[in-house]
């Protein structure tokens, strides 16, 4: 047998023994990349060589080459910039090719392709793909290439969704030229699959291979990979990212959505093939098996994902879904089921949540089930054994997933459960399910008096020594706290991070919870906290978990902010320069800090600056206050300060500590573009105009938008800054309405003269703005007290100006996939305020209180009456309720339902204006013993007249008892929801069928912004919807809860998305911003109130207090009330018409004794305009006779 030729030498001798070494080294990874503990339901057996094979090794020269272009990818300094690192780029993959799977195999070269994955196009991406094709299945065991595939999908994975336009084409293939051939993404997508797929069961839970699977199948799904980051990588992935601009795996992890139909089928059939293929033991053992189990959370979320009808269809096949075959169906015996599965089951899924592997996938299971599923696994398993589970170490976490997810009545009963076990909570420090808690009551508005008193005995607070309580809370000693301020550090450098005590880390987590909602616990904490000395108080400042608590603290509100401030005035600047206490100083900017403590503050940092310039932490606060600007220019300081721009919550700590924050421009620099826009106005920007405006004809004069929405807004601040203006003589102006003209003189005057060629362009819009402004009445006056509404605010003008520029249709979420979420999430939460706490409470936006109340009747009756909403009203001859003081959009909407106006049958009122429920109840008799058919009662919450609240319980036992729908039209005093100083008014309107309410009448939400809420929005579908397959293109099983297209829920398609303004301004003054305004206006009008009653020449209509902001009232010329009707409505028409040029704008209404005023007071109404009206009305009446 002839010898083996071999060269000669001991340098030969050295590289054959490690070349040997290392083929022994790569060999051994792969064979530990194939053992994996066993358990019962796992993979065994992989099949299939190719998990065992070997590609080779890289030749030490290759090996250095590949390490040091890691290394420049990495440093990313290329001289030449992006075209040097392209070209370097493309030499690379000169250099790759055919040693691909080489690479990533090898433990210091599969950096590299990582790397470059992340720096690819699309067209290298595909050349990658398709070297690694036909090998995917030994590449995802492997313990290094596994990685490169796991990026190389995610960097693939966009590219799918843009190839899904039929237009486009990446650069790089263009230039490929048309000999090249590619395949799309699509096709290599699932070339692997179909590589993968027999041996998919196995992958499941294998080492390396799991994590790539649980990629592919998000991908697959069109899910973010970042919506399951936690599942797909492991806690000690080396996080390799290219410093170069091209999207990186991170980037691409929050972009990918739209995915070929191809890939749902496919990821349907994987799911298939899992259920069917592994057993119900197997299946559970998984559940518990460190690797498996992740993959089985995946796996369990995209089933969840699949819609209703899919789901229902997998339920009733032979297959069935995962989630029965591993936790059980939860039904009765009866139904199918033997007895000893549903035990088997029951024990499977208590185990689960004791287990320390298994109760991750229990979480996931309550976290992610839909609703129904949920309630199953909540009510069988959970429900009555809420507080033991509480009360274990690891079933808690599952708990407060749990928790996150009830009802308010299910809250309210775990309440009941988990109060007792909070001594042993807080006892063994297990207080993250206390914090979790804390939250959704607040989320829910569940009353917490009982959790908070056992909170504060739970922590032994006695009465004598309330300062305790932030040291119990946090588990800290007085004596053990920070040295403030802290001795100076060795170097400029910030130091390392040190790992916080778990203990005071979930203590400060429970107390910044317990500040965020309002609650005796929380009064008792910031007591606590403000009692503290000031040296105590620093060293909590500078304590990196207290640090947290304080800056709470400062966001609770304005006195707790002034309290807090004043206790650290003198040492702003040694917080400063602490790596801690930096933050507390630039809370106190964004906290909203009145101006005089601002400018303290700012002294003190000022006095240090040159130790503030040479500290990390000094330079970051010294920026984050804008303290050059304080410097240099002052008044520009106190400009951003007043303004809130750059300074308002929010926006400069957003840049806190590294992150530079945006720079406001320089007085001259907003010169400069003033001028640039108004030369281009000049100039006429016609490329520009048109390409915005679309053609127009050359005579007319163009302007570029950005110049003409300037243009425009030039005029709009003016007018509304007038409003507050005062005149020479300190009288209110007559900026109210400037020019009242009677309506032909004023259609004259205006000549609007529509074009009917060619347009007048910038000069033309401009004239018709002014002239708009000019005779039109100014709300944001303070003497605007006319109607049920008043000014908006800049919240609201922005929000309106958002929905002017999207400018699309709320009728299918197609189009509108954010307003949707947005419309269906603001009324869920708005009904919430109400009272309506079902699992199907929300609501929809209408285009006013009107729409609103003529929707509610239409559900109404074809909610009580089927039949009606295909054959109409048939032989029923409706009959309908409303108070003497309802509004007429009542009758309007049963001229619109066909049964008439004089089929709404008006019931009395009381004294009080509210209604008599014993007129109704005799009407309803009545109704009936004429064969008529009664089924609506319209209830007032806050009448157009006087502002009475109907008496909603007893009117609700009425409705009951005779099957009728109750209606609350809140569409006025509906708001004070919002007010739990006010809510009280609306006792028993969370029995009503459906509310109106209108945020543009007490909110200052710009009109229109009607919402009609239920606690049941599947009554409105059922009573509304109709098939429009070419609009609608739901799916035959679809149910109500799944209804996204809201046209579905209204008898128009052209929807504006209302919601936006309320939602807009909810976000930015919060629950609490909305009382206050509120509770200032109910203030407000008991105010007036007494001062009418104080006047000898003014007749008190309304009750004092009010029930609601108008105050009505008549002018008397003697001491009494005149008894000639006739003389107090002429007293009272000519008083009203002589107030407008006076500043003041009210109406009147009429009564038995005539005509009387009736104001309404609003959130920005004052005493002073108060008292200056009464005046004016006292002087012009007493002219008037």
């Amino acid at each position: 047998m002839p010898k083996e030729r071999r060269k000669r030498g001991r340098r030969a001798e050295k590289k054959r023994k490690a070349e040997k070494d290392h083929e022994e080294k790569e060999l051994q990874i792969i064979d530990d990349a194939n053992q994996y503990e066993d358990y019962s339901g796992g993979g065994g057996d992989f099949g299939g060589d190719d998990a065992n094979t070997f590609f080779g090794l890289l030749t030490d020269e290759e090996t250095e080459y590949f390490k040091r272009a890691d290394e420049l990818l990495e440093i990313n300094d290329f001289a030449g910039g992006d075209e040097e690192r392209t070209i370097f780029i493309e030499n690379l993959y000169k250099e790759v090719a055919g040693k691909e799977l080489k690479i990533i195999h090898s433990q210091g070269c599969s950096r590299l392709m990582e790397r470059l994955i992340c720096t690819s196009t699309p067209a290298q991406l595909k050349q990658l793909f398709q070297a690694f094709s036909g090998h995917f299945l030994g590449i995802v065991q492997h313990r290094f290439a596994s990685h490169c595939c796991e990026t190389l999908l995610l960097q693939c994975a966009p590219e799918v969704s843009k190839e899904m336009d039929p237009d486009y084409m990446d650069a790089g293939i263009k230039a490929a030229g048309v000999d090249a051939v590619f395949s799309s993404m699509e096709g290599l997508f699932l070339h692997m699959l179909a590589e993968l797929e027999p041996s998919i069961i196995s992958l499941l839970s294998d080492r390396f291979a799991s994590h790539t699977v649980r990629v592919l199948l998000l991908i697959l799904a069109g899910r973010p990979v970042s919506s399951a980051r936690s599942l797909v990588q492991s806690r000690k992935k080396e996080d390799i990212r290219s410093t170069t601009t091209t999207a990186t795996s991170a980037d691409v992890e929050e972009t990918i959505a739209a995915v070929p139909q191809s890939f749902h089928e496919a990821l349907k059939n994987i799911l298939t093939t899992i259920t069917k293929e592994i057993s119900v033991p197997e299946l559970r053992s998984m559940a518990v098996h460190q690797i498996g189990s992740p993959t089985l959370q995946v796996v369990l979320r995209l089933e969840f994902g699949l819609s209703k009808s899919e789901r229902k269809a997998r339920e009733k096949s032979e297959v069935g879904t995962l989630f029965t075959k591993l936790v059980g169906s939860g039904k009765e015996e009866s139904e199918g089921k033997e007895e000893s599965e549903d035990k088997d089951a029951t024990s499977f899924f208590q185990n689960l949540l004791y287990d320390a592997v298994g109760s991750h996938l229990a979480e996931s299971l309550v976290q992610y089930a839909p609703r129904r599923e949920f309630k199953m696994l909540y009510n069988s398993f959970m429900g009555p054994r809420i507080g033991s589970l509480a009360r274990n170490e690891t079933a808690a976490f599952v708990v407060q997933r749990a928790l996150e997810r009830m009802t308010q009545e299910e809250l309210e009963e775990a309440l009941k459960e988990i109060i007792p076990q909070i001594p042993g909570l807080v006892e063994r420090n297990r207080v993250a399910i206390l914090k979790t808690l804390i939250d959704s009551c607040g989320t829910h508005g569940v009353d917490s008096t009982g959790l908070s008193d056992a909170i504060i005995k739970a922590y032994s607070i006695k009465p004598s020594e309330p300062s305790e309580f932030i040291f119990k809370i946090l588990h800290l000693i007085k004596t053990k706290l920070p040295t403030f301020p802290a001795p100076p550090a060795e170097s400029d450098a910030p130091p390392p991070k040190s790992k916080p005590d778990p203990i005071t880390l979930h203590g400060s987590l429970l107390a910044q919870s317990i500040l965020s909602h309002e609650s005796p616990l929380s009064s008792a904490l910031t007591s606590s906290i403000l009692s503290q000395p000031t040296p105590i108080l620093l060293s909590l400042a500078t304590h990196p978990q207290a640090s947290h608590v304080i800056q709470k603290v400062l966001t609770t509100s304005l006195p707790n902010l002034k309290r807090t401030m004043h206790s650290l005035r003198g040492n702003w600047a040694d917080l400063a320069l602490n790596q801690v206490g930096s933050h507390i100083v630039d809370a106190c900017w964004t906290s909203g800090a009145p101006m005089n403590l601002r400018q303290e503050v700012a002294n003190e940092l000022m006095a240090r600056e040159s130790e503030m310039r040479e500290s990390f932490y000094g330079r970051a606060v010294w920026r984050n206050w804008y303290m050059d600007r304080y410097k240099t220019n002052r008044r520009l300081w106190f400009q951003v300060v007043k303004e809130g721009k750059e300074g308002d919550s929010g926006s400069a700590p957003g840049a806190a500590h590294g992150q530079a924050p945006k720079k406001q421009k320089t007085a001259i620099e907003l010169a400069r573009e003033r001028h640039a826009a108004a030369k281009a106005g000049a100039t006429g920007a016609n490329a520009t105009g048109n390409n915005i405006a679309g053609h127009r004809s050359n005579s007319a004069e163009t302007v570029a938008p950005q110049a003409l929405l300037s243009l425009v807004t030039s005029r709009i601040i003016p007018f509304v800054a007038s409003a507050d203006k005062p005149s020479s003589d300190g009288q209110a102006t007559s900026s109210l309405l400037p020019n009242p003209l009677p309506p032909r003189e004023l259609a004259a005057t205006l000549n609007l003269n529509l074009p009917l060629k060619d347009g007048r362009g910038k000069t033309g819009l401009l004239e018709a703005v002014e002239k708009v402004l000019k005779f039109s009445v100014n709300t944001w006056h303070p003497g605007f007290m006319d109607k049920l509404y008043a000014s908006t605010d800049p919240v609201g003008v922005a929000s309106d100006l958002l929905l002017s520029v999207l400018n699309t249709n709320v009728h299918v979420y197609q189009v509108s996939p954010a307003l949707t979420i947005i419309e269906k999430e603001t009324a869920t939460q708005f009904a919430r305020l109400f009272g309506f706490n079902g699992a199907y409470a929300g609501g929809l936006t209408l285009p006013g209180g009107s729409a609103s109340n003529w929707t509610s009747m239409l559900i109404a009756r074809n909610t009580l009456y089927p039949e009606t909403k295909l054959k109409g009203n048939g032989p029923h001859r409706f009959i309908a309720f409303s108070s003497e003081h309802g509004h007429y959009s009542v009758e309007k909407a049963a001229v619109l339902l066909g049964i008439g106006s004089e089929s709404v049958w008006n019931v009395k009122v009381d004294e009080k204006g509210r209604m008599d429920v014993n007129d109704l109840i005799t009407k309803v008799k009545l109704a009936k013993e004429q064969g008529l058919t009664p089924f609506y009662v319209n209830a007032g919450a806050g009448t157009t007249v006087l502002g009475s609240y109907d008496p909603f319980r007893e009117i609700h036992a009425v409705c009951r008892e005779h099957g009728l729908w109750f209606h609350v039209d809140g569409s006025w005093g509906g708001s004070v929801a919002f007010s739990e100083n006010q809510k009280w008014r609306l006792e028993g309107a969370k029995l009503a069928d459906s509310l109106t309410v209108n945020p543009h009448k007490m909110l200052g939400v710009p009109v229109t912004c009607s919402f009609l809420l239920t606690n049941d929005t599947r009554r409105f579908h059922h009573a509304t919807s109709l098939k429009a397959g070419y609009l609608f293109h739901e799916k035959d099983g679809d149910e109500e809860e799944d209804v996204f297209d809201m046209a579905q829920m209204t008898m128009g398609c052209g929807r504006r998305a209302d919601s936006l303004k309320l939602a807009l301004s909810w976000v930015y003054y919060g629950r609490r911003g909305y009382q206050e305004r509120i509770d200032h206006a109910f203030n407000m009008a008991q105010y007036f109130a007494e001062s009418v009653e104080a006047s000898p020449r003014l007749h008190l209509v309304s009750e004092n207090p009010p029930p609601c902001l108008q105050v009505c009232f008549f002018y008397k010329p003697s001491d009494e009330l005149s008894n000639n009707a006739a003389f107090n409505t002429s007293t009272t028409r000519r008083v009203a018409a002589a107030l407008i040029p006076q500043g003041f704008m009210i109406d009147y209404s009429p009564s038995e004794h005539g005509e009387f005023f009736r104001a309404v007071v609003n959130g920005r109404t004052t005493k002073e305009k108060i008292d200056e009206l009464v005046r004016a009305v006292e002087k012009l009446g007493s002219a008037q006779n």
